[in-house]
C-alpha cells in the first residue's frame, strides 16, 4: 500500500506541476483530488508499521535498559530518513537551474531548518514537509519507549489524549504551536490503533471496513474538488479516517485469506520513500528537457504521466539499491558496535550516547530558533515553484501567452499556515500590455475558509518588471492555508516572477 500511496502522490504532483488533465474516461481531475490522500495513507501506514516495530523492539530488549532501546529505535529512524534526504536536498540545489527552483527562495534560516527537517515550509524539497511530522512521531515514540516501553500502546493513547487537549486549548487561546498540535498528528494515532487491534486479533469483516474507508475517501475528494487542498482538521477527518478504515480492512483481508501481497507491490513499498523524495526532481528535469526538445505533454497526457511514473520508479529503484540500503545497513553496523561497547564498558558507552543526544538537541534548538520567535522571516516564492492552472515555466517564472494558454490562474498556493499577526505580500510581475490595460488580478485567499483577504487588479507594465505590495492580517488560528493567486484574463502576455511574504 505504501507503493500505491507514493504513486498517487507522484500522479497528483505530475498533473499539478505539468498543468495537464487526464482524459474524462480516467476520471479527469478526480484522480488529482484523490491523489492528495496519498500523504494521509503514508501517515497511517507509518503509525501501523513503526508502532509495531517499536513494540517488537521493546518486547525483545530485555537485555538492555529503556535508554538503550530508545537509542536503538531513534538511530535506525535517523539512518532511514536523513542520509537519502540530504542527498536529494543537495542534488535539488545543484539542479536548480533545470528544475525551476530559485535558490534565493530560501533564507539561510529556512535552509538550515529544511536541512534538518525542522520546518514544514521546506523551500528546497517542498514535499519533505511530511517528513517533519514523521520525525516528530519517531521522537515521541522514542521518548515513550524510554519512559514506559512495557506499556507502549497505552502510552501512545495518553499522548493522543494530551494532544487533543492541547489542540482545544491552542484553538481557544489562538496559540500557534507549530506541528505539536496539528490535526495530522492524529493520523499516526489512527495507525497505532490499527496496529493494536490487529495485534489483539480483533478483525471485523474487511468488506465493511473497506466500504467505510472508500466513503470517507470519496467525501474527502468531493471536499477537495470544492475547496481545494483541505486544511489539517477536515483532511484528517476525511482522508485520514478513510485511510485508517481502508488499511484496517486490507490487513484483516490479508490475515483472513492468509495471502501476502504480490512481490511487485512489496517492492514498490520498499522503494516508496525514494519515489517520494526523487519524483519532483524527475518531473522538473523531464519538463525542462521536454520544453527544449519539443513538449511531450502535447502527445497525450496519459502517455506523459506513464512516462513520468516509469522514470521515477527507475530512479527510485537505483536510489534504494545504492543509497538507502547501504545507509540502513551502516546504521545497523553502528548499533552493533554500540552494543559491543556497552558489553565491554557500559559507562563509556552511555557517555557517548548522552553526548550524541546533546548534539541532536543542540542542532534542534539552533534550527528552531526562528520558529520560536513570533515574527516570521521573509519568505520568497519563485513563480515557477508555485502551482498553476495555465502558462508555462520559463526559468524561475511562470509565463502565460495569448493564443497558446487558456485563461486561468497563472500561479496559486502555496497554502502556507500563518500564525496571528500582520503580513505584507509583494507580487513581482511583467506584462506586455500598456499600463492602462487590465491583464488580470492578484488576490490573497484563505483556502480553508474560501475567504478573500485582499484583491486588486494587475495592469500592464509595458514590458517592465513591477512590484505591487499589499498588507493583510490573520486574527485567529482556525487552520488557515493562505494562498497568493494571480489570475490571467488572456489579453496580453503575463509573467509572474515572484511572491514575497514578510511579517509586519
Amino acid at each position: 500500500m505504501r507503493g500505491l500511496a507514493a504513486l498517487m502522490i507522484v500522479v497528483g504532483h505530475c498533473l499539478a506541476i505539468s498543468n495537464i488533465q487526464l482524459p474524462f474516461w480516467l476520471g479527469g481531475n478526480l484522480i488529482h483530488y484523490f491523489a492528495y490522500a496519498g500523504v494521509d495513507i503514508f501517515f497511517v501506514i507509518s503509525g501501523i508499521v513503526v508502532s509495531g516495530v517499536a513494540k517488537k523492539e521493546a518486547d525483545h530488549s530485555t537485555n538492555y535498559s529503556s535508554g538503550v532501546t530508545s537509542f536503538h529505535f531513534i538511530t535506525k529512524r535517523i539512518f532511514r530518513i536523513y542520509p537519502i534526504y540530504w542527498i536529494v536536498f543537495f542534488t535539488t540545489c545543484l539542479l536548480a537551474p533545470y528544475t525551476g527552483l530559485a535558490l534565493n527562495a530560501a533564507t539561510s534560516g529556512n535552509a538550515i531548518q529544511s536541512l534538518f527537517l525542522i520546518t514544514n515550509n521546506n523551500s528546497i524539497v517542498p514535499q519533505a514537509w511530511t517528513l517533519v511530522f514523521e520525525m516528530f512521531f519517531y521522537v515521541v515514540l522514542s521518548v515513550i519507549i524510554f519512559i514506559g516501553k512495557n506499556r507502549l500502546y497505552h502510552s501512545i493513547a495518553y499522548w493522543m489524549g494530551l494532544t487533543l487537549i492541547a489542540c482545544v486549548v491552542c484553538r481557544i487561546f489562538d496559540i500557534d504551536a507549530f506541528i505539536f498540535t496539528d490535526a495530522l498528528i492524529f493520523e499516526f494515532g489512527f495507525g497505532c490503533l490499527v496496529s493494536y487491534l490487529i495485534a489483539k486479533e480483533f478483525r471485523p469483516k474487511p468488506q465493511i471496513l473497506l466500504l467505510i474507508g472508500m466513503a470517507f475517501f470519496n467525501f474527502g475528494a468531493y471536499q477537495t474538488s470544492i475547496h481545494g487542498l483541505l486544511s489539517a482538521l477536515p483532511r484528517m477527518l476525511s482522508f485520514g479516517v478513510g485511510s485508517a478504515f481502508f488499511l484496517y480492512g486490507l490487513l484483516c483481508l490479508e490475515f483472513n485469506a492468509k495471502k501476502r501481497c504480490a512481490k511487485p507491490a512489496v517492492y514498490l513499498g520498499e522503494i516508496s520513500y525514494s519515489i517520494y523524495l526523487w519524483h519532483e526532481i524527475a518531473i522538473g528535469l523531464l519538463l525542462y528537457f521536454s520544453s527544449a526538445l519539443g513538449d511531450i505533454r502535447t502527445v497525450h497526457p496519459l502517455l506523459f504521466v506513464a512516462f513520468v511514473l516509469c522514470v521515477v520508479i527507475g530512479v527510485s529503484a537505483i536510489s534504494y539499491q545504492f543509497i538507502e540500503l547501504p545507509f540502513i545497513r551502516f546504521g545497523h553496523r553502528c548499533l552493533g558496535h554500540v552494543d559491543r561497547q556497552i558489553e565491554a564498558n557500559w559507562k563509556l558507552a552511555y557517555l557517548k550516547i548522552g553526548a550524541f543526544a546533546v548534539l541532536i538537541c543542540a542542532i534542534l534548538i539552533f534550527g528552531m530558533r526562528d520558529l520560536l520567535s513570533h515574527h516570521m522571516a521573509r519568505k520568497f516564492f519563485a513563480g515557477a515553484n508555485l502551482p498553476s492552472q495555465t502558462g508555462q515555466i520559463s526559468g524561475a517564472k511562470r509565463v502565460a501567452v495569448p493564443g497558446k494558454d487558456q485563461i486561468g490562474f497563472v500561479t496559486y498556493g502555496p497554502y502556507i499556515p500563518l500564525p496571528i499577526g500582520r503580513y505584507q505580500v509583494a507580487f513581482t510581475y511583467l506584462s506586455l500590455a500598456p499600463q492602462n490595460t487590465v491583464t488580470g488580478r492578484a488576490d490573497i485567499a484563505d483556502s480553508a475558509t474560501g475567504k478573500l483577504l485582499s484583491e486588486f487588479p494587475l495592469f500592464g507594465t509595458d514590458g517592465h518588471e513591477k512590484e505591487i505590495a499589499t498588507a493583510f492580517e490573520i486574527t485567529n488560528n482556525d487552520g488557515h492555508r493562505i494562498e497568493f493567486r494571480n489570475f490571467w484574463n488572456g489579453v496580453s502576455e503575463l509573467q509572474i516572477i515572484s511572491v514575497k511574504l514578510s511579517a509586519n
